[in-house]
């Protein structure tokens, strides 16, 4: 690429601009990575904490409401047996026989229970369900080791300089020579 220059020293307009975009171009990608970097870093910070609470509400909510599952299923069949009971002397006798470990002088029960009603074992028998499993995974593992205030300040410090390197080293150039009282025309050389 040959550098074509006016009787001033100046470069061809044309070649300054093509390099320019570049440059623009080059400064927007490198913004835009570091930023990047530097916000996600920073949205660790915040979210995964705040998501480990949540899975960690969801699954005591989902202990809670197999508790009282368990509950409910346990209160209806008592309610079934507590009906049951005074209709079938059987049932009765296999319940005290179960409770109490006693049985009326001189019977034994051997038949079932009046044809069409469920057994002892089928009456009291409770659905079982699996209890939720507990959140893991590596965001959860993430924001176990995030709790500890080092680790918390580490990232936190790796977020700002991500953005620090974005904004400052990223900056459009028309930014800095404004800071630094240098216009565009110091910037060239004057030749002549």
């Amino acid at each position: 690429m040959s550098t074509n220059r006016d009787r001033h020293g100046r470069r061809d307009p044309a070649e300054t601009d093509e390099r320019s975009v570049l440059f623009a171009f080059g400064r927007m990608v490198g913004f835009v990575l570091f930023a990047a970097v530097g916000l996600g870093l920073l949205g660790v910070i915040v979210l995964v904490p705040a998501y480990a609470r949540a899975e960690r509400a969801r699954y005591e909510r989902d202990c809670a409401a197999g508790a009282v599952a368990r509950l409910e299923a346990e209160a209806s069949t008592k309610v079934r047996l507590a009906k049951a009971l005074p209709h079938d002397r059987t049932l009765t006798i296999q319940l005290m026989a179960l409770q109490a470990g006693r049985q009326p002088a001189g019977e034994r029960v051997l038949a079932e229970p009046a044809a069409g009603r469920p057994t002892l074992e089928q009456m009291i028998r409770l659905p079982e369900s699996p209890p939720p499993a507990p959140p893991d995974g590596p965001v959860i593992a993430t924001a176990e080791r995030l709790k500890k205030p080092a680790m918390r300040r580490g990232v936190f410090l790796l977020s700002a300089m991500s953005l620090a390197t974005a904004l400052l080293l990223f900056a459009p150039p028309s930014c800095r020579r404004e800071q630094h009282g240098v216009t565009a025309e110091d910037r060239e050389p004057h030749r002549g």
